[in-house]
């Protein structure tokens, strides 16, 4: 069984990101979800 990665590239905006919602969809059903940001203050 694979995860879900979701990738926040530019802010941590987790109102309207609906590739969130489809994890968490996915872990509901069991399948794991790993949420990533790269904080770059350059």
């Amino acid at each position: 069984m694979g995860a879900t990665i979701v990738w926040f590239r530019q802010n941590l905006r987790l109102q309207d990101t609906s590739m969130l919602a489809v994890a968490q969809e996915r872990e509901e059903r069991g399948e794991p979800m790993v949420l990533i940001y790269i904080f770059d203050d350059e």
